[in-house]
């Protein structure tokens, strides 16, 4: 038991949050107790000084040369997950209801989030660098295709007038300050980051739960799911999980089929 709860923390830590927002949704909702329009800002802006902080310079330089990785990681945000989830949509529109069609849809055309994406790449023991760089340049590129496929799948004939430059100036502060900053910081920390480093982990874990478990206060605050009812929860749940199975099984046979044999 303590072996899977040591493999499997971060599910725990995720079913914890939801439990605890069900509970006291006032301590996390914007404008609680919490705190939470300010707070997660500073939760996001610490995630990625830690990650800037504690990644050596070279690792970026090549995590922002592998432009193949980018491309087909691209390839897949933009373009693989719209298509199949669009066409899911449009095959089960009879049992769907349309909040949850339009919700999907928007679940399709918005980019991974960069905090999941480094911490679920650091727990695998991956290419952190690579990671941030791709999933960097899919939030930054977000920033003009997300408006233009919304306006495109879900109101067509509509103008759509998002401020593209403060979502833009928004990603640098919570992004790109808080990296560039954490390597300027590497220089002169040398004798005692390997004594602090092992916190980072910790520290990166503690803030994902909190921008969790604030989220979903947020829904629980705004009673969401009241008036679609519990089959539309399980609805979601079984289509979120479809989607994410299928997705998941066409990107491992790309990769599978693409990868060079060990004789090449």
């Amino acid at each position: 038991m303590t072996k899977w709860f040591q493999s499997n923390g971060f599910l725990v830590g995720l079913v914890a949050m939801i439990g605890m927002a069900w509970l006291v949704p006032d301590l996390g909702a914007t404008g609680g107790s919490f705190h939470s329009e300010v707070t997660r800002r500073i939760a996001v802006f610490t995630i990625f000084f830690l990650q800037g902080w504690g990644l050596p310079s070279e690792e970026f330089r090549r995590g922002g040369a592998q432009w193949k990785v980018h491309g087909f990681s691209l390839s897949w945000n933009y373009l693989g997950f719209p298509v199949i989830v669009f066409l899911a949509v449009f095959i089960g529109k009879g049992l769907l209801p349309h909040e949850l069609r339009v919700g999907f849809l928007y679940l399709a055309l918005l980019p991974t989030t960069i905090t999941s994406a480094v911490f679920f790449t650091s727990a695998a023991r991956g290419n952190v660098g690579v990671a941030v760089f791709s999933t960097a340049i899919s939030n930054l590129l977000s920033v003009c295709l997300v408006p233009f496929g919304v306006a495109l799948l879900l109101f067509p004939g509509g103008e759509a007038s998002p401020s593209l430059t403060s979502m833009f100036l928004r990603l640098c502060q919570l992004i790109v300050l808080p990296m560039f900053l954490g390597q300027m910081l590497r220089p002169f920390s040398k004798l005692w980051l390997p004594r602090v480093k092992p916190w980072f982990k910790r520290l990166t874990t503690a803030s994902i739960f909190f921008i969790m478990f604030c989220t979903f206060c947020d829904g629980v605050k705004a009673a969401a799911w009241e008036t679609l009812g519990w089959n539309a929860v399980g609805a979601a749940s079984l289509g979120a999980a479809g989607v994410l199975s299928i997705v998941s099984g066409l990107v491992w046979c790309c990769l599978l089929y693409t990868s060079p044999s060990p004789r090449d």
